[in-house]
């Protein structure tokens, strides 16, 4: 599903579209704690087995397009870079030791117009990862790519521990992990999201007081 798609079947989300979402948020990266900010408000929940290894810009933020491969399988992965990614962040669940991510890929990505990539899986290449301008969140890494030869999926729905993550939601990495907004919450974050900033900044400047049960 794009994210047009998504935002038209989200119905009572005000007709905000993901993209919409995607840039306020970029407007924002440097503001703080987005990840934690939206998971505090309700409007986006956390993307597990993420946040091993990161390269590259540690904020990013873009419509997720999703790929499943299965064992490491290369071929969907390829597949996906090769389609326009303009604005995208790249969200790839494969399982076993292999890599399904390295240098090359990263360039391909870069030229597609991707935003960000999160790898629930393995990338290799580190040095040139390393120096990416391409944001790049991981599980881990390891020397060996895969060479499993099924097609897996792209654009389909992902099942990432409990989280469900749909092609057309939105994606949001700082260094406090992955979270996903479904198009559900579309419009209250464009529409408060400045107000939770502000609440925010305000409470921290006031210092702690009346914070019991607050992580913060």
């Amino acid at each position: 599903m794009t994210d047009r798609g998504a935002a038209a079947k989200a119905g009572g989300t005000g007709d905000v579209s993901a993209t919409e979402v995607a840039d306020r948020l970029r407007e924002r990266l440097g503001e703080g704690d987005l990840a934690c900010l939206l998971c505090d408000h309700g409007a986006a929940r956390p993307v597990p087995e993420t946040g091993g290894v990161r390269f590259g810009p540690a904020t990013f933020a873009g419509v997720a397009k999703t790929v499943r491969a299965p064992g490491g399988a290369l071929a969907a992965v390829r597949r996906a870079v090769r389609e326009p990614c303009d604005g995208h962040v790249l969200l790839l669940h494969s399982s076993g030791e292999p890599a399904v991510w390295g240098g090359r890929l990263n360039a391909a990505a870069r030229t597609a117009g991707a935003a960000g990539v999160v790898v629930v899986g393995r990338v290799r290449d580190v040095p040139t990862l390393r120096a990416s301008s391409l944001g790049i969140v991981a599980s881990g890494v390891a020397p060996h790519r895969s060479d499993a030869d099924d097609p897996g999926e792209v654009d389909v729905a992902l099942h990432v521990g409990r989280t469900h993550v749909n092609p057309g939601d939105v994606l949001l990495a700082d260094e406090n992990g992955v979270v996903a907004i479904a198009p559900s919450a579309f419009a209250m974050v464009v529409r408060q999201l400045d107000d939770w900033i502000r609440e925010e900044r305000a409470a921290d400047e006031a210092g702690p007081s009346g914070t019991e049960g607050n992580a913060r």
